[in-house]
C-alpha cells in the first residue's frame, strides 16, 4: 500500500459507523483501508497532496451549514458517509497503480456485471413468460415491480448499470455477436428499472461503444453494425413492449406523457428557496430531512447543502482526477480510457437527475480514473506517489 496518506485517514475509524449501511462490494476497499492504516502506522504520515486538500476543505465548509443544529443526526451521517466513501476512493485508486492491476481490476467489474445482467434478465424473462410461480425455488430475485436486485432501488440499479456497462462492454466485446448479447442483456435491465433516463442512457451507450470504442474502418462494416445494432434494440423494445417499466422508460404510462417532470421542477424551485446564504449552504444531508424531499440534481444539491465555496472545492477535486486522467498523451489511450470516458459521460448525465454524492459506483470510477492517470507499465505494482 501506498505510503502517500496523511491526516484525513485518522477519520476513518468515524466512518467505520456506517457498518450497517455496507453493502458487499465494499469488503475489498475496506480492506484496502485498513491495509493503508497498518501501513502508516509502520511508515508514519506523508504530506498531503491537491485532492487531499480540496477535500479537507469541502468538508470544513460542510460544517458551516445554517440547519446543522436542527437536524445533527442527519448532517453527521452524511458526513461520516463521504469520507468513508472518499477514504474508500483513494484506497482503490492507490491500490490500482499498475496497469496489470487496474486490467484485473475492469475484468472482474466486466464480470459482476455480466453477473447482475445475466440474473436480471433471467427474472424478467420468467415473468414475461408467466413463469416466475414454476421456477420461483431457483430465481433469486422477485420479478415484481421495477427492477432493483441487487440494490434496494430501481435507481440505484439503473445508476450502476449505465456507469460499468462500457467497463463490461470494453473487456468481454471482443467480437460483435459477444456485443450484441451483451446489449440485449443491458437494454433489457435498463428497461425494466422503469427509468427514462437511464433507458436512453443505456441506448446512447450501446450506439457509442459500437461506432467509437469499436469503429471500423470500413463504411460498409460501420453500415451493417448499424443495422444490427438497430435490430437488438428494437427487438427487444417489440419483445417487452406489454410491460409497465418498460412504458415508462420510454416516457409512457397509459395516456400520461412522462418527459416533462413537474414535481422535480417544484423540487428545484423550493431547493434554491431554501438557501439562506449562498456562501454557507444549509449543511450536508439536511436538506431532505427539513424539506422532506429530495434535490434530485448533484450540482444543486452541493451548493445548497455546502454553498459555493463547498461546490468550488468539490469542482477542484474533480479538476484533479481530470488532469491525472486526461493528461495521457493520445498514444497511451486504449479502450479502456474510452470506455472511462463514456463512464464519466453517464455519471454527469445522472447527475443532472440525481443525488450522486454518496453513489459508490460514480466514486468507483472516479477512483479508476484517477489511478489511470498515475499507473505505471510495471506489473510489479509499485505504488506511485497520489
Amino acid at each position: 500500500m501506498p505510503s502517500s496518506w496523511r491526516a484525513f485517514f485518522l477519520l476513518i475509524p468515524f466512518g467505520l459507523l456506517l457498518f450497517s449501511q455496507l453493502v458487499i462490494s465494499d469488503l475489498p476497499a475496506i480492506f484496502l483501508l485498513l491495509t493503508a492504516i497498518w501501513r502508516i502506522l509502520r511508515t508514519g504520515l506523508p504530506p498531503l497532496n491537491t485532492i487531499d486538500a480540496c477535500f479537507i476543505g469541502f468538508v470544513g465548509f460542510s460544517v458551516l451549514g445554517q440547519e446543522i443544529p436542527a437536524v445533527p443526526g442527519d448532517y453527521f451521517f452524511e458526513l461520516l458517509a463521504i469520507i468513508f466513501l472518499y477514504a474508500m476512493f483513494r484506497a482503490v485508486a492507490s491500490f490500482l497503480c499498475s496497469e496489470e492491476r487496474l486490467q484485473r481490476a475492469a475484468t472482474l467489474v466486466a464480470g459482476t456485471m455480466l453477473l447482475v445482467m445475466l440474473t436480471n434478465f433471467f427474472a424478467i424473462l420468467l415473468q414475461k413468460l408467466d413463469a416466475s410461480l414454476l421456477l420461483s425455488a431457483y430465481v433469486p430475485v422477485a420479478p415484481v415491480g421495477k427492477l432493483s436486485w441487487p440494490f434496494q432501488f430501481s435507481g440505484q440499479l439503473g445508476i450502476s448499470l449505465t456507469v460499468l456497462f462500457p467497463l463490461c462492454v470494453a473487456v468481454l466485446g471482443r467480437s460483435m455477436p459477444l456485443r450484441l448479447l451483451l446489449s440485449v442483456l443491458f437494454l433489457s435491465c435498463c428497461g425494466a428499472t422503469g427509468s427514462r433516463s437511464v433507458f436512453w442512457l443505456a441506448v446512447f451507450e450501446i450506439l457509442y461503444s459500437e461506432f467509437f470504442l469499436f469503429k471500423s474502418r470500413s463504411g460498409l462494416s460501420n453500415l451493417l453494425k448499424g443495422l444490427a445494432v438497430c435490430c437488438v434494440i428494437v427487438g427487444t423494445l417489440l419483445f417487452f413492449a406489454d410491460d409497465f417499466s418498460f412504458q415508462r422508460s420510454l416516457g409512457q404510462t397509459e395516456e400520461t406523457p412522462l418527459f416533462f417532470d413537474e414535481p422535480r421542477l417544484k423540487q428545484i424551485i423550493m431547493a434554491l428557496r431554501a438557501v439562506p446564504v449562498w456562501a454557507r449552504g444549509i449543511g450536508l444531508g439536511c436538506f431532505s430531512p427539513m424539506y422532506a424531499t429530495e434535490i434530485h440534481n448533484t450540482p444543486l444539491n452541493i451548493i445548497v447543502e455546502t454553498g459555493v465555496p463547498g461546490f468550488i472545492f468539490c469542482c477542484l477535486m474533480l479538476l484533479e482526477v481530470g488532469k491525472a486522467f486526461f493528461g495521457k498523451s493520445r498514444r497511451e489511450r486504449d479502450n479502456l480510457h474510452a470506455a472511462l470516458v463514456l463512464a464519466l459521460l453517464a455519471a454527469a448525465f445522472h447527475g443532472l437527475f440525481r443525488n450522486l454524492l454518496t453513489n459508490r459506483a460514480c466514486w468507483f470510477v472516479l477512483a479508476l480514473c484517477y489511478s489511470y492517470g498515475q499507473r505505471r507499465s510495471n506489473s510489479a505494482g509499485t505504488v506511485p506517489v497520489l
